[in-house]
């Protein structure tokens, strides 16, 4: 870290302005961070970046304050945005990448095809009734679609289900 070297007044007039706007200063970047710990640092890290100023006007330190917080803030959130988007990238990477992931899509994809296959061999109006309520049709869409009685549309889909566990029961 560079030393900065500065002159009794320079020292002066940062000290009073520190005093003067700490507060202020630390309150607005709380209303950002919600973290007091995470204000006081990023006022000392604005305080860093003023004491690299060369010329510093007293009737226009606050425009000078506030702005650069500002300017800070929008930065944090840049920062935050871009390490978010690489975390969703490295994330999606290792979606892809992860056997275990893999494994239960093919297993998945296995019970799917042989609760099809099951299906196919059950009255045509069961199988739909079926089907529809897996998707989470209600009962009275799925009697309407298919055109019989809520409670027969209750009937297919308590029988479907019956002679699908059945199934399973046997196949696993």
């Amino acid at each position: 870290m560079e030393s900065i070297a500065l002159t009794s007044q320079q020292a002066e007039l940062v000290g009073r302005i520190y005093e003067q706007f700490l507060c202020e200063l630390k309150l607005y970047f709380l209303a950002y961070t919600h973290n007091e710990m995470e204000a006081e640092d990023m006022v000392h890290n604005l305080f860093m970046k003023v004491l690299r100023v060369d010329l510093i006007v007293e009737s226009t330190v606050r425009s000078l304050l506030f702005t650069t917080a500002h300017r800070m803030i929008i930065d944090d959130v840049r920062h935050k945005y871009y390490v978010r988007q690489a975390e969703q990238r490295m994330k999606d990477g290792m979606e892809l990448a992860c056997p275990t992931d893999v494994y239960e899509k093919m297993e998945r994809s296995e019970l799917l095809a042989l609760e099809e296959r099951k299906l196919r061999t059950m009255p045509k109006k069961r199988a739909s009734a079926y089907r529809m309520w897996r998707d989470e049709m209600s009962m009275k869409e799925i009697a309407d679609a298919l055109h019989i009685s809520r409670r027969t549309a209750e009937a297919h889909v308590y029988h479907a289900t019956c002679e699908m566990k059945e199934f399973f029961r046997k196949a696993v």
